[in-house]
This record gives C-alpha cells, structure tokens and sequence, in this order.
C-alpha cells in the first residue's frame, strides 16, 4: 500500500500475517488468521517533510512521528485524533508539570469534602472538649452544691440537737410544759416524747 503526503512524500508499509508450516510445505499461503497480522511501516523522513498530514493514515502516523518530540501538535478537528494528542501530551509531559497540574485539578467537590470533614471533625472535638468541660465544671458545682446542702442539714440537725438539749434540761429543771414549749418551739406533744425517752 502507498498513500501520499504532500506533493512529493510517500511512506511504504508492508504486512506481515502468521502462517502454519505444514501450508507452507505443501506451497499454500493461507493466514493461520486474517486477524492476526503485523504492519511494518518505514517513516524515514515523515516527521521532517510532512506538515499538514490530510488522510487518517497520515494523521496518525504523524501523531506517532511527532509523539514527545513536539510542544504543539496540530488541532486535526476531529475528538478521535484530539483524545490522541491529549494522551501523548500527557504521556511525554514532564513530572513537574503533571504535579502542578494535579495540584490545580483539585475540584469544587474535592473541596467541599474536604470541608464537610473538616467541619465533622472539628464538631466532634468540639464536643468532646465541651462534654470534659462541662463534666468537670458539673463536678464542681455538685460538690459545691453537696457542700452547702451537707452544711445546712447539718446545721439544721445541731439546732435540732441543741433544742433538744435545751427542752430537756427545762424538763430536769421542772418547768412547766407550756413554758419549754414557748421558749423551744416545740409543741407540748413532742415534749412529752422527750420526757418519756
């Protein structure tokens, strides 16, 4: 096969195809498969003559030509041959540049993520901070509080104490009821109590 690029370029291919040996010694040339087969394709000045490759063959074999060894590759119009450049751009592209594309590539979604787990994550400290701290801060005002009930019963039962005391002196001393009543508080009924224990 021979197709031209250019005026005055041709490239020449040549197609190879698998063959069983036992066709061979009996001189028939019958591919083991069509589908199998090798084309060789000599480029030896293809990437310096041609410039504006027209057929597909000469597309492609352009694209392979020029592979890494270009900045620019022509825009051919056609997504096919585009996703092509793209690779090979891609492919022969320096570790530098991928990295600092990939660092520009990070998306709107990538950064939403990233937000909504940061946001989790500081919520969950957050909380954890404010449930130590309010344990800590439930913890002192309880025994604040314990404190302070405790000093009140207590003082509550030592003037109960005392009282009682007081009535049953009044009692040893023979004073009236109706007298220890009026200075102790307690009615003449729970004196009598005291009296009896």
């Amino acid at each position: 096969m021979v197709f031209f690029c250019g005026a005055n370029f041709f490239i020449n291919n040549d197609e190879w195809k698998l063959y069983s040996q036992s066709d061979l010694a009996r001189k028939r040339t019958v591919p083991v498969s069509e589908k199998l087969r090798y084309i060789l394709v000599d480029l030896p000045e293809f990437a310096r003559v041609c410039k504006n490759p027209e057929s597909n063959e000469a597309k492609w074999l352009y694209l392979v030509a020029k592979a890494g060894n270009e900045e620019v590759l022509p825009d051919f119009g056609d997504p096919v041959f585009e996703r092509a450049a793209d690779r090979i751009r891609v492919n022969s592209a320096s570790e530098e540049l991928l990295k600092r594309q990939a660092r520009e590539m990070v998306t709107q979604d990538e950064i939403d993520v990233r937000l909504v787990d940061a946001e989790r994550l500081g919520l969950q400290r957050g909380m954890q901070k404010g449930l130590e701290k309010g344990m800590q801060q439930g913890m002192q005002q309880g025994m604040q509080q314990g404190m302070q009930l405790g000093m009140q019963q207590g003082e509550k039962k030592g003037r109960g104490e005392e009282r009682e005391s007081i009535a049953r002196k009044m009692l040893a001393k023979g004073m009236p009821l109706s007298e220890i009543a009026d200075i102790t508080g307690f009615s003449e009924k729970e004196i009598r109590a005291l009296k009896k224990s």
